[in-house]
């Protein structure tokens, strides 16, 4: 890194290493300052000669009384120097900020490692659910490349998962209502020995308690939007029977990725460019969303 140019110390004329006690000053000064400046009122200086001795780099050390005359002169001030009190809390202080920024640093490492945790739990579903909301409808395009990735039976599957769904994603606070409960699903039975994979956070209590909740929330949105509670509990049981079938399809494709190991370790890298940086993570706005007509 290139430094900073401060320029020449006001007292000696020396190169400056920064500005020390409100003037720049090189090290020499700074530490000269430092440690007779506290002295004044204590000891005396006197200039042997007539008080006006020149202080310059080659000059500084011969009289003392008028380098620390000059040091005043030019501005530095005695009142910004740390006692050993004030320099030992200043330094406690520094430390407590590093710990602090390693704490943070390690907290938002385990946020993103959570959030790939949960991409890579519940890649097929939210692929598949993202790609209805752009797209309404299956294109006899995408149905030939599912048959040609998969085969003509999971093709088949994928395509009925996805109808299924698809009237889901007219609602959008349904919407995310399904995909905030589904993301929170724990230890699903799967196709490989990955144990992470069935664990979506270290604190599982914090996850049931959350899932509780988005349940909950998501039980009294169908209520609000049918005419009896009979008619929600028969709509609540045709979602669960649509997600199963849904998490069916994902299952098959799962084993189907599973065979190339290889490329599954190469999306890691590409996960994690998709989440953008802690503190720049954006809400998410709910206001457009409401213009569009629900499915219940």
């Amino acid at each position: 890194m290139k430094s900073r140019h401060i320029g020449l110390c006001l007292v000696c004329n020396d190169a400056a290493v920064g500005i020390n006690f409100g003037v720049p000053t090189c090290m020499p000064c700074k530490a000269f300052f430092r440690r007779n400046a506290v002295k004044l009122g204590t000891i005396d200086f006197i200039c042997q000669e007539d008080g006006d001795c020149p202080v310059t780099y080659e000059s500084r050390r011969i009289c003392n009384c008028c380098r620390l005359a000059k040091c005043f002169r030019v501005g530095m001030q005695k009142s910004l120097i740390l006692s050993d009190a004030q320099r030992l809390a200043r330094k406690e202080l520094v430390q407590q900020n590093r710990l602090k920024r390693g704490q943070s640093m390690t907290q938002n490492l385990s946020l993103v490692n959570d959030k790939i945790r949960l991409l890579r739990n519940h890649f097929g579903g939210m692929i598949t659910m993202n790609e209805l909301m752009l797209a309404r409808c299956m294109h006899e395009k995408a149905i030939a490349s599912l048959n040609n990735i998969f085969g003509f039976n999971l093709a088949k599957d994928i395509i009925d998962a996805s109808e299924r769904i698809l009237p889901y994603t007219y609602d959008p606070i349904l919407l995310k209502l399904i995909l905030i409960v589904r993301s929170l699903s724990s230890g699903i039975n799967r196709y490989r020995k990955d144990t992470d994979m069935d664990r979506i956070f270290n604190n599982t209590l914090a996850v049931f308690a959350g899932q509780s909740v988005y349940v909950e929330l998501l039980w009294r949105y169908i209520m609000s939007k049918v005419s009896s509670e009979q008619d929600a509990v028969k709509f609540f049981n045709k979602l669960i029977l649509d997600l199963l079938y849904l998490q069916r399809s994902c299952f098959a494709i799962e084993r189907n990725m599973y065979r190339l190991g290889h490329e599954i370790e190469q999306m890691k890298p590409l996960m994690q460019s998709m989440w953008p940086r802690i503190e720049n993570i954006d809400e998410i706005n709910y206001d457009n969303d409401m213009d569009m007509e629900p499915c219940l």
